[in-house]
């Protein structure tokens, strides 16, 4: 099996040059390792329902799979529907993290909060 090529568009390198240029790096990785989760979700189910996948082309707007066979209509179908599917399972889990992340510093928060009320309340007795 040979191995998609993988072109790179003039506006994505002018993307992260802009983006090399205002140091906003983060941002560069997290929009490309995003965009490849998500055109690796429709390679993956492209290359199991049989399916040569030509070339991936990485642009400013997205990438772009290139197949070079007629597809079927179910087919094609379940390979639209792979990058989507992945995205909504990410956000889940990103959610689900954050939420988890939020209520663990809440609960820090309040201790952190408590044990400074009671410091405050034995400070108040030891003066008087």
């Amino acid at each position: 099996m040979t191995k998609p090529k993988i072109k790179i568009g003039i506006s994505y390198i002018l993307f992260f040059l802009c983006c090399l240029l205002f140091k906003q790096l983060a941002l560069v990785f997290n929009y490309t390792f995003a965009l490849i989760l998500h055109e690796m979700a429709h390679y993956y189910v492209a290359r199991n329902k049989g399916y040569k996948v030509n070339n991936i082309k990485l642009d400013l707007l997205g990438m772009k799979l290139v197949i070079s066979e007629n597809i079927d209509k179910n087919d094609r179908f379940w390979i639209a529907f792979a990058g989507p599917a992945l995205n909504f399972l990410l956000c889940v889990v990103c959610c689900a993290s954050c939420m988890v992340a939020g209520e663990l510093h809440e609960l820090f928060c309040f201790r952190s909060r408590y044990e400074n009320a009671f410091s405050y309340v034995e400070r108040q007795s030891a003066e008087r």
